[in-house]
């Protein structure tokens, strides 16, 4: 309880603003139920296309800090993002990668503390 979650990408398909049917609500909405809140960044999907239940940002310089980051959405603006500056911005190191886009080995070297979907937690 008390924690933030940046989550980047509402959106149902990278590339494309569609919202209908989206896993990425479910998980906000269990995010809150788990008292962290939800902090949304979709650089294709319009504020208004997303609830205004969850928290929503404009611009990834607007996000606060945050204890983890989840790729939600494989965006190309998402996945071409400075990840070096995201750490920056959001004063964290944890990302757990949803879409299995990111590269490991990169992200590690970047300072990241990479998990990801079917990657091994070792």
């Amino acid at each position: 309880a008390g924690k933030s979650v940046l989550l980047l990408g509402y959106a149902y398909k990278a590339n494309l603003g569609d919202t209908r049917e989206t896993p990425v609500e479910h998980l906000a909405d269990e995010l809150i139920m788990l008292g962290i809140e939800p902090i949304i960044w979709d650089p294709v999907v319009p504020l208004e296309g997303i609830p205004n239940r969850f928290r929503r940002i404009d611009s990834i310089r607007d996000c606060p800090k945050v204890d983890a980051v989840v790729l939600s959405t494989a965006h190309s603006q998402i996945l071409n993002i400075d990840w070096t500056d995201l750490m920056e911005i959001t004063g964290c190191h944890l990302v757990y990668d949803g879409r299995r886009a990111l590269d490991k080995v990169t992200m590690a070297d970047i300072g990241w503390k990479y998990s990801g979907v079917g990657t091994p937690s070792a």
